[in-house]
């Protein structure tokens, strides 16, 4: 598995935002499926390519503020994994906007 979720994150870092946007509608599409939704966040968390990062983000913390627990958590582990300026603040907002939560705790662990 995680053989495929490198090659999506290849593919984003080398066609940059036409894949990225492709990643995004699918996610979409995945919502249902939490095995393969959790996987496409992790993938569009592990690619490198700076001209979409912010889009990325904005995705990702979107995802964390939706009503489905899973949605939520697989968007909070995805920010997690970028370990960029922009997807700390992400998760800084999430961890002080559900500061009294489980998942504001878990976004507060992934900033250490």
């Amino acid at each position: 598995m995680k053989r495929w979720l490198n090659n999506i994150a290849n593919v984003i870092d080398l066609l940059g935002e036409p894949a990225a946007c492709t990643a995004v509608l699918e996610a979409r599409l995945l919502k249902n499926e939490p095995f393969l939704f959790e996987r496409l966040l992790l993938a569009l968390a592990t690619a490198q390519q700076k001209e979409t990062e912010t889009g990325r983000v904005r995705t990702l913390f979107q995802y964390a503020n939706d009503g489905d627990y899973r949605v939520k958590r697989a968007a909070v582990r995805a920010l997690g994994r970028m370990n960029t300026g922009a997807a700390k603040k992400a998760l800084a907002e999430i961890s002080r906007r559900n500061e009294r939560t489980e998942m504001g705790q878990f976004a507060a662990a992934l900033l250490r």
